[in-house]
């Protein structure tokens, strides 16, 4: 297996690895971090290809931009999580991006399982998730949304620093046949 080292990768690895350590010690990932990395790629592409490489640094961070907004703007992502997902756009595209979006979710929903397992609130979550699944499909009982336990917050950096090193290296949906992008 061949394993590709640049620049960029390098980048993605240095600000997802201490993007990491300080949502896990400090529940926060610092502006300087993200704002570095958005302008680390911005540089990086302009400097190997010129203008098409800004358009791509730019257009990659442009669609982060857009589609984490909504995720943010209903609390589904803290601040940190989305500058830290605009940076990663801008060092790796809109397709790498989409990767990383994706891979982050599945790479969370696990985390997130093992999460409530480890804090034995796994059964209470699923029974919630399937009373309300319910009350859906069966249209006269009362809608169940489940609600939100902010007791078990999970710092989102780690998923999406796993997956965004995994995208540079592995391609996991790939090779996985799930590559929607």
């Amino acid at each position: 297996m061949y394993i590709k080292i640049n620049a960029i990768s390098l980048s993605i690895v240095f600000i997802c690895t201490i993007a990491m350590v300080t949502d896990l010690l400090y529940s926060k990932i610092y502006n300087v971090l993200t704002v570095s990395g958005f302008f680390l790629g911005v540089i990086i592409h302009f400097l190997d290809l010129g203008p098409k490489g800004f358009i791509y640094s730019i257009s990659g961070a442009s669609v982060a931009f857009l589609i984490c907004v909504p995720l943010y703007l209903t609390s589904i992502f803290a601040g940190g999580d989305f500058k830290l997902f605009v940076a990663l756009g801008a060092l790796g595209g809109v397709s790498y991006f989409f990767n990383t979006l994706q891979l982050s979710i599945l790479v969370g929903c696990a985390f997130a399982l093992v999460q409530l397992a480890v804090n034995r609130k796994l059964f209470d979550f699923l029974r919630r998730v399937f009373r309300s699944f319910l009350s859906f499909v069966i249209r006269p009982l009362d809608s169940h949304l489940p609600k939100i336990d902010k007791s078990t917050k999970m710092p989102y950096a780690i998923p999406i620093g796993v997956a965004a090193i995994a995208e540079v290296f592995f391609h996991p949906l790939k090779n996985w046949g799930l590559n929607l992008w």
